[in-house]
């Protein structure tokens, strides 16, 4: 009788993981070395909808030497060893990617998961309001985790927008021409006057959905989406492709959910199972924060994907990567940036040859311009912040 099987971890508990048992393994227990990663995917989709057992298992002691040793999400061989020792990992598989928390002051990374296909960023277009510099740092950590990134706009049947908000480019025009970053020289003398002016909040009295949609269409291989985790029959009214469109996008794919707490990951979750998960949240309280009840990360299967739910994030630390590597998790700035003269470009107007100063001067191109300096915009602050640790801090 065959004892050893190829298993995925699906959720942990200190150093007890429960592992889902994909399929039986023959020979000695170095057969699935020679196994690529798309080979032990295929193996997984085979196993996908027939009936498999899940069991709980404890590891080798060299598979957890530390906090990036054994994730949710990670392909191991799992040995049963009898009634007495139980199920034992005894291999980890190597990992197409990591997604992790970074424990600066500790100099250690935190594995959260592995081996996902799939970024779902959720927003709320209600309460909590949206939060555009939250998105952005998602995009930087989807790029940077070699993920595809999916933005759900969620809770649109609660969407109002004022006449302002219709995705007029010409007025997010007028918007980025007043921030110290993208003055023209004859407003040089009142930079100082506006710097304090430019909190996210006031840059974002109402979300204008359109332009949330059209700043993000140059990115590779994003998808956007437009929801209603509590009305399952919500009708589009802005963009193409919305809940049904989003379940097709996940099918045979591992998605990892992030979110500020609030705007209702758990409960699209719960929507997309059909019912049939139910991560329950309680109702946002008077200051707009979402009582989350998800304290642990895991992995779900419903019908033709896996779903990770993970706690809800306030914001998203993104200290510790290095200041020169950040354009490249702005895959739509950085082809304009190729044009720059200098490698050590800061990117603004105000620096000669830099491949970003025509959208700054060129009237005639100010709607394409609005979108491109929102998103320059972002980098900035975000290059701000990465820049405050020292590069050598970041090396372990």
């Amino acid at each position: 009788m065959n004892n050893r099987f190829l298993a995925r971890i699906v959720r942990t508990d200190k150093r007890q993981f429960l592992c889902k048992l994909l399929c039986p393994l023959n020979g000695d227990s170095e057969q699935l070395v020679e196994l690529t990663f798309d080979e032990i995917k295929n193996l997984l989709g085979q196993s996908r909808n027939k009936k498999t057992s899940v069991v709980m298992a404890t590891a080798l002691g060299n598979l957890l030497k530390n906090d990036s040793s054994l994730a949710i999400g990670d392909y191991v061989t799992v040995q049963d060893e009898g009634p007495v020792t139980g199920y034992k990992i005894m291999k980890q598989y190597e990992r197409k990617n990591e997604i992790f928390r970074l424990l600066i002051r500790e100099q250690r990374k935190k594995v959260t998961a592995a081996n996902c296909d799939v970024l779902v960023i959720v927003s709320s277009m209600s309460v909590p309001s949206f939060k555009r510099g939250v998105v952005d740092r998602m995009l930087v950590r989807a790029y940077q985790w070699g993920m595809i990134p999916y933005v759900v706009f969620n809770k649109m049947d609660e969407y109002r927008p004022s006449a302002e908000a219709s995705g007029n480019l010409a007025s997010h025009w007028q918007q980025y021409i007043h921030l110290d970053l993208f003055q023209s020289e004859k407003d040089e003398d009142s930079a100082g006057e506006n710097s304090e002016k430019n909190s996210e909040e006031e840059q974002q009295p109402q979300t204008d959905l359109l332009f949330e949609w059209k700043r993000l269409q140059k990115m590779t291989d994003l998808y956007t989406f437009e929801v209603s985790a509590m009305d399952e029959n919500y009708r589009l009214r802005y963009l193409k492709d919305g809940l049904t469109e989003l379940k097709a996008a996940l099918k045979g794919k591992t998605a990892l959910f992030v979110g500020q707490s609030g705007v209702g990951k758990s409960r699209l979750i719960t929507t997309l199972s059909g019912g049939a998960v139910d991560l329950k949240s309680m109702d946002v309280s008077k200051v707009g924060k979402g009582a989350h009840t998800t304290t642990w990360s895991e992995i779900i299967e419903v019908g033709d994907f896996d779903l990770v739910d993970s706690p809800g994030v306030r914001s998203l630390s993104v200290e510790d990567i290095n200041p020169n590597d950040l354009i490249s998790y702005f895959p739509d700035l950085a082809e304009i940036a190729t044009q720059c003269k200098f490698t050590n470009c800061q990117h603004n107007e105000k620096v000669p040859g830099c491949g970003f100063r025509p959208y700054f001067r060129d009237q005639s191109t100010r709607e394409e311009a609005a979108l491109i300096i929102s998103r320059l915009d972002a980098y900035q602050r975000i290059l701000g912040e990465v820049s405050q640790i020292p590069e050598w801090q970041k090396k372990w």
